[in-house]
């Protein structure tokens, strides 16, 4: 843990050099100071679990603050919302899943890149404990939240990982966290892909872990805005990665 925070850190102050330093062209709202001399500001993340952590520290302990940030944390409906969130103007800055932005990006839409914070995925699998390896659950359902969510890729490469195809299992979508834990206990479903701890929930009905996927890589947390956002909001974003750096020492 210690040693990716650090990794974290380290990418988040090159991204802020990156941001500081990116051209971008195009208007959109610039945000002033309110009466307290604090920049409001909507952080969007599309699920809740540990991956998020470093958002609930800055808040609840006040980081956000003493960097100039009023900043209001809101859970999109997955990680197929945070571009949509980000172009609807629901939030400001996304966090999230990086291929969603990316193919995003390259579809044309106007966003940019500020920072990474997880270079991995941040996912465990919880099973019935009649399944004792992965390749156990050939020819039966496995529950993740939504297509082009972390779990959505992260079965692909846990089966492949593992000798296994998604053809091997039945995927059933069921949008959301709780949703998972609820499919699991009731023996709807043989697994779950989920981020910590959430799927630990299933422990009291007997489940356990099955794998975990953190020393696989994947370019999980990214921190995407606007074009135009960055453009007129410099200081704004510079203040967020900031927090965000402070924020993940606080795991050091």
């Amino acid at each position: 843990m210690r040693a990716r925070a650090r990794g974290v850190v380290l990418a988040l102050a090159v991204a802020l050099a990156i941001a500081g330093l990116a051209g971008c062209a195009g208007a959109g709202g610039k945000i002033s100071p309110d009466s307290d001399d604090m920049y409001p500001v909507k952080i969007g993340y599309t699920s809740p679990g540990a991956g998020y952590s470093d958002l609930y520290v800055a808040a609840d302990y006040g980081i956000f603050a003493k960097h100039g940030l009023k900043a209001q944390l809101v859970r999109l409906n997955g990680s197929s919302q945070l571009v949509a969130g980000l172009a609807s103007g629901t939030v400001e800055i996304g966090v999230g899943v990086t291929q969603d932005s990316a193919a995003a990006i390259l579809k044309g839409a106007n966003l940019k890149f500020v920072a990474m914070s997880e270079p991995h995925y941040n996912l465990e699998m919880w099973a019935h404990p009649s399944i004792t390896s992965v390749r156990g659950l050939k020819g039966k359902k496995v529950a993740i939240t939504s297509p082009g969510s972390e779990s959505d890729f992260g079965l692909t490469d846990l089966l492949r990982s593992n000798g296994m195809t998604r053809d091997d299992v039945t995927v059933v979508f069921v949008k959301s966290v709780p949703a998972e834990v609820s499919a699991l206990g009731s023996n709807a479903v043989s697994a779950i892909l989920t981020q910590p701890p959430q799927g630990t929930q299933t422990r009291e009905k007997g489940a356990v872990r099955l794998a975990e996927l953190s020393d696989m890589d994947f370019p999980l947390g990214s921190y995407t805005v606007q074009s135009r956002f960055l453009d007129v909001n410099r200081e704004v974003v510079k203040r967020f990665v900031a927090a965000e750096g402070e924020a993940l020492h606080f795991f050091l």
